[in-house]
């Protein structure tokens, strides 16, 4: 029996996207916004912890986070310009 992958990314991005919406829409009062702060905090912690207890993936993991870190950079500039 094989892995059987059951999320998807985009999916996932998609989501986090619509709380932020949601938590900045001027159409929300404050009761519903921090709502969905706390519900972004929630997966943030859960997310802290799995990474914190995962193993190690040697240069590969290293390699990947540069590239990662990178291009937070070049969108950050970019976004700047």
């Amino acid at each position: 029996m094989g892995f059987a992958k059951r999320w998807d990314v985009v999916d996932v991005v998609n989501q986090l996207h619509r709380a932020e919406l949601e938590m900045n829409s001027p159409y929300n009062d404050g009761y519903i916004q921090w709502g969905c702060k706390q519900d972004l905090y929630q997966i943030k912690h859960i997310l802290d912890e799995i990474i914190r207890t995962s193993p190690s993936f040697g240069d590969t993991e290293k390699d990947w986070l540069d590239q990662q870190s990178k291009r937070q950079v070049w969108n950050v500039l970019n976004d700047k310009m």
